[in-house]
């Protein structure tokens, strides 16, 4: 879960910790006909990370809520009770891009419940730029693999010591590192792919969504060249050999 930043209140609340339901619609109503409706800021808005945004909650009818529980993040977390005014203010966290869906759940005198959310979108403003690349196994910039070879001479994959994801992140114009591991324009090539390859996120053969897989192919050294437009970095891939035993899960130790 991230969170999309600080929170900063004028009103009577207390933070708790909730899930939310009903993610999906901008405003859900109940069978009693009221619902609530977030009129700031408006569906689809457009914010920068660092910016400051401000929530106001309406309920229909002028009907008076128990109270509201406004979620600046998505699909649940740590909440906050307000009372009228339903406001709040909260930053964006200088690390957050993407769409994210504001949630506020709200509780009418007899206990039933009415719920609204609203997208928002934050992205980077023009003028910020990527300045640098950095790719790394764990936080190391070389990783050591192991590779099985049968009697008859193919190589096989000896468990899970035959593989490790790779991370990519940038540093930004604006100061700030963050993760870019889901940008297509990041390429990234093996320069002997008879010691390793590389298996974009997604595709056949690796099951992370997020994260490029690096896999041993054959014994020997090799590097890992990741790309963005004109930066470039490096990690350094090292792959052992050793014989191939039913069910192994490394190479032996000597």
């Amino acid at each position: 879960m991230e969170y999309l930043g600080n929170l900063k209140f004028g009103e009577d609340m207390q933070r708790v910790s909730a899930g939310f339901v009903g993610i999906g619609l901008w405003i859900v109503t109940v069978s009693t006909g009221w619902a609530i409706t977030i009129t700031e800021p408006k569906a689809g808005a457009v914010f920068h990370p660092g910016d400051k945004v401000m929530v106001r909650v309406e309920a229909d009818e002028g009907e008076i809520l128990k109270h509201v529980l406004i979620w600046p993040l998505k699909n649940g977390g740590s909440g906050v009770y307000l009372v009228p005014p339903y406001k709040l203010e909260f930053t964006i966290k200088p690390t957050f891009l993407g769409i994210e869906e504001i949630s506020v759940s709200g509780k009418l005198p007899n206990g039933d419940l009415v719920e609204a959310e609203v997208p928002i979108t934050v992205v980077l403003p023009p003028t910020t730029k990527i300045v640098s690349i950095g790719a790394d196994f764990d936080g190391r910039n070389e990783t050591f693999l192991q590779i099985a070879r049968k009697p008859n001479g193919d190589f096989v994959p000896s468990g899970s010591a035959n593989e490790n994801t790779l991370s990519i992140s940038a540093d930004y114009s604006d100061g700030v590192a963050r993760d870019i591991k889901n940008n297509p324009d990041v390429t990234y090539k093996s320069l002997n792919e008879k010691v390793a390859i590389v298996i974009l996120p997604g595709k056949e053969g690796n099951p992370y969504d997020e994260l490029a897989l690096v896999k041993a192919t054959g014994p020997g050294k090799t590097s890992i060249i990741v790309q963005y437009g004109e930066l470039t970095d490096r990690v350094t891939v090292n792959v052992k050999e050793c014989p191939y035993t039913e069910g192994m899960k490394r190479c032996p130790r000597p």
